[in-house]
């Protein structure tokens, strides 16, 4: 991303953030005049104070700025979990593990599931936030 790719944000963006556009602006300047779209979302996502997930906004459910299905009904859970019942059944056991940035709720709706057997009662179910990207 270079600097004219953001020109203007300020102006454009629905609330605006001029600390973050002026931490990127400034990356860019150190950098030489461009950075990676990779360090570009870092710190667009995760600049300690500024960014997206870490400027302390609630940005999932009803008053965030999106609804995942498991925050939607307890229904998604309910059949994921027997589909993956069935499924590791079928492989002899094994675990589940959420990979996301969320409240975990498909995993605690997975929990509920065990509690009425339609998960093996051998399956670990392992949540990690890990919203960053490799």
């Amino acid at each position: 991303m270079d600097r004219g790719e953001i020109a203007g944000a300020e102006e454009r963006a629905d609330g605006g953030n001029p600390a973050l556009v002026a931490l990127l602006r400034a990356a860019m300047e150190e950098a030489g005049g461009s950075i990676s779209f990779a360090d570009y979302m870092d710190l667009a996502l995760f600049a300690p104070q500024l960014g997206y997930y870490s400027a302390g906004a609630n940005q999932f459910g009803s008053d965030g700025d999106f609804t995942t299905a498991p925050e939607s009904s307890p229904l998604f859970a309910r059949c994921i979990a027997r589909q993956v019942g069935e499924v590791l059944t079928a492989l002899g056991g094994g675990d589940i593990c959420e990979f996301g940035a969320g409240f975990a709720t498909l995993g605690g709706g997975f929990a509920g599931e065990s509690g009425r057997n339609r998960l093996p009662p051998t399956a670990v179910f392992d949540h990690r936030a890990q919203p960053r990207f490799a």
